[in-house]
């Protein structure tokens, strides 16, 4: 699988992102049960990176779902990705 380091979630504002902190062990859970499913080869290329990115996204905001912050997480930002 592929494991992020660290990394930061941009929301589209300060409510929004007090919301996700809220929520975090939730949206933890869902990036690592997403990444666990990911091959080496699916993130090697910068395209790979990217849909992985946008799957982030996805479950970042699927977790957000019936909020006042649903929808509300726009992008990830990747500080460094090992792929084993």
């Amino acid at each position: 699988g592929a494991t992020i380091g660290a990394g930061s979630v941009i929301t589209k504002d300060a409510p929004a992102g007090e919301m996700l902190k809220t929520l975090m062990p939730s949206v933890r859970n869902e990036i690592l049960l997403l990444l666990g499913s990911k091959q080496a080869g699916e993130v090697a290329t910068r395209e790979g990176k990217e849909k992985l990115a946008q799957e982030i996204v996805a479950s970042a905001n699927k977790v957000l779902e019936g909020t006042p912050a649903a929808k509300s997480v726009e992008g990830v930002n990747f500080t460094h990705l090992i792929v084993q």
